[in-house]
């Protein structure tokens, strides 16, 4: 700490020499610029020139031309201007038909110069011109410029010495200040959160009418792409404006104290160009060095128990205007969110069951709409595989996963975390079946394939060996409705392809897929206890996708069993 406080000891004594050195050395060539710039008399003017400069800040210049015509009619212009605000290749003189003149053009175009004709403030421009009294004096001027804007650069930009992110953080407290343009009064100021080092927001009033607007933004730098960091002048209006990192809507905007909505950018005003100049860099340096800070900021745990319980406790109550949601998520992998409250004025109770590592954590992202911010991923591979209930009756089953944030926050926060979380319940997957071969697998199927009822069908099932061997099973399926059907499926596990046994969902029927290698028609069928066509595949239907999902597993390791 020592070392370091000694190198920025001596980088400011650097800073400070250098300052003083080309501080003399700037305003020694302005001296002689103001010499050369003199009073012109053409065929038809005449023109009164003045150059002036801030003693304390050379660099920044003014410079005042009285034309004169004929008839003695006057018109004063004022240009006032950062020498940082040009290069020396945007400095040339040339002949204008009866007079000699010396174009001053800003670098990139940038409307940076202030102009003022006759003590009124017009717009920004981006060039103008001295009038040389000759050729030589126009090459003089040009020389004497060119000199001039390499060292005035040098002192604008040391002119801003922050070396902290906190003291980068204070200079926007102490310079975003109130200001007017003519009678339009701009009240701004800009505060920070303590609780998060990144977390910045802007309050601006303006004039509307007859009344005044309140806008607020709060936002993260860290979500801010230090590249859309620009200087923008419109008419007399000075502003930096930022944009987020892939347009994503992660700035909060209020109208009259109350959310409107997220945004992708803002504007930050400023009284002067050389404040916007700054502001630009620090807003620049903040954005990087937040982007750097972020997940040390975010604080997600890493082990599977904290990063559950740390979802369970993030999930949060959400207000959004009038609709209300209260969220509850349970701290497993096999989990369920169920959302209460209000929307439109009518009460809702979702219940969605599902399996964490089900979620494709490569499909997370932030949806945001309106005042609106939800988690949104996939299922992998887009099976349905949530579980959909309204008020306690099945409504089916999805491949969508939807959670609601209560800020942006709070939604990068679940965002890290859900991708924790889904890694390590997929990696930490547990099924409720024994170990062991065929046999084993074919007691617990036995006692595990379900009959149920759904809606007004019932299912009945059962599995059986068939001559006492363990690798040919038969599976009775009967369906009733209005009507009975009862269909038999003889097979040998040698038959099945393992590779083909998954999920097959529709609507509210949860079957699970066996299927014969290549389809070859092996499966000895009976329909309502007669022979029929054989067959290369049939379902046998779940009540849960856990329950699915054992089945699934438990069939799998039995054909491997009996290929073996």
């Amino acid at each position: 700490m020592k070392t370091l406080n000694l190198l920025f000891l001596l980088f400011a004594i650097f800073v400070n020499i250098f300052s003083i050195h080309a501080n003399t050395e700037l305003k020694d060539n302005l001296t002689a610029l103001s010499e050369a710039i003199q009073t012109v008399k053409t065929k038809n003017a005449t023109y009164e020139q003045v150059l002036e400069w801030d003693e304390n800040r050379p660099y920044k210049l003014s410079y005042t031309v009285v034309e004169i015509d004929k008839r003695d009619r006057e018109e004063e212009a004022k240009f006032v201007f950062n020498l940082a605000d040009f290069n020396v290749n945007t400095v040339r003189w040339a002949d204008e038909k009866d007079k000699i003149v010396v174009t001053l053009t800003a670098d990139n175009r940038q409307k940076s110069i202030k102009l003022f004709e006759d003590g009124e403030q017009q717009n920004y421009i981006d060039r103008f011109q001295i009038v040389a009294k000759d050729a030589d004096n126009g090459r003089t001027i040009e020389e004497l410029f060119r000199e001039a804007i390499p060292i005035g650069t040098k002192l604008s930009e040391a002119e801003l010495q922050l070396n902290s992110f906190e003291e980068r953080k204070d200079w926007l407290v102490k310079n975003i200040v109130d200001f007017s343009i003519e009678e339009a009064n701009y009240e701004q100021f800009i505060e920070t959160k303590e609780a998060h080092p990144s977390l910045l927001q802007y309050s601006l009033t303006t004039p509307k009418g007859k009344y005044s607007q309140q806008e607020k933004w709060l936002w993260n730098m860290a979500d801010i792409s230090p590249q859309s960091i620009q200087l923008e002048v419109k008419n007399k209006e000075v502003f930096v404006e930022m944009k987020t990192h892939r347009n994503q809507k992660f700035i909060q905007y209020f109208e009259e104290n109350q959310l409107d909505n997220y945004t992708n950018s803002l504007q930050i005003y400023a009284p002067e160009i050389d404040i916007a100049r700054h502001l630009m860099v620090v807003l620049k340096d903040l954005a990087e060095e937040s982007e750097k800070k972020k997940e040390a900021q975010l604080k997600i745990p890493s082990t599977e128990g904290e990063i559950l319980q740390f979802l369970q406790e993030n999930i949060k109550d959400v207000s959004e205007n009038e609709n209300q949601y209260k969220q509850e998520f349970e701290a497993a992998c096999l989990t369920s969110l169920q959302t209460t409250g209000t929307e439109k004025d009518k009460a809702i109770d979702d219940l969605l069951t599902f399996h964490l590592a089900d979620l494709d954590e490569k499909e997370l992202e932030v949806d945001v709409r309106g005042t609106s911010i939800w988690i949104k991923t996939q299922t992998r591979n887009k099976q349905p595989l949530i579980e959909v209930k309204e008020n306690d009756e099945l409504e089916g089953y999805e491949k969508d996963f939807v959670v609601r944030a209560s800020d942006v926050e709070n939604a990068k926060a679940l965002i890290m975390a859900l991708e924790v979380a889904t890694k390590s319940c997929k990696e930490n997957l547990q099924y409720s079946i024994p170990e062991g071969g065929a046999s084993e697998q074919y007691n617990w199927l036995s006692e595990n394939i379900p009959s149920f009822r759904l809606e007004d069908t019932e299912y009945s099932q059962s599995l059986e060996k068939m001559e006492d061997a363990s690798c040919k099973w038969e599976f009775n399926r009967t369906l009733t409705d209005k009507d009975s059907e009862e269909e038999i499926f003889q097979f040998s596990l040698k038959d099945i392809d393992p590779q083909q046994i998954d999920f097959k969902i529709s609507r509210k029927e949860l079957g699970i897929y066996i299927e014969t290698n290549d389809n070859e028609k092996l499966i000895k069928y009976f329909k309502d206890g007669e022979p029929d066509d054989y067959q290369d595949d049939f379902l046998i239907y779940a009540s849960s996708i856990e329950q699915a999902r054992n089945i699934i597993e438990s069939f799998k390791r039995a054909i491997e069993d009996c290929k073996n």
